[in-house]
């Protein structure tokens, strides 16, 4: 519970913050979020991409959006991110380290049918 209260608003904050100065992160998953005192940040900006732009997606696909793997699906790598891919990924992540028997199963059938 109380990683629900702190955890969620936070890095939505975080994001907020990241998509005004113009990027991406692209890469939120479980392995690229720690706890730094009481706080849960992002790491690992080695795939950060400018928005609206296209690019070569680098991110990693287990919380990748549903439009990013529809097009990773499509065969396509060069194209633009959005502050939406990101929250989805957010989301995505979050209910995985939440829920983590029904997280992991949701989440590799989105894989397969996106």
């Amino acid at each position: 519970m109380e990683f629900r209260r702190r955890t969620f608003p936070h890095l939505v904050d975080y994001l907020q913050l990241l998509h005004a100065c113009g990027y991406a992160h692209t890469d939120i998953h479980q392995d690229n979020l720690v706890m730094r005192g009481n706080q849960v940040v992002a790491i690992d900006y080695g795939s950060l991409s400018p928005l609206y732009k296209p690019c070569i997606y680098r991110g990693n696909v287990v919380c990748a959006s549903d439009r990013v793997l529809r097009k990773l699906r499509n065969g396509e790598s060069l194209f633009p991110v959005f502050p939406a891919d990101d929250l989805h990924s957010l989301v995505r992540c979050v209910f995985m380290l939440l829920v983590p028997q029904v997280g992991r199963f949701y989440f590799e059938e989105s894989l397969r049918f996106a």
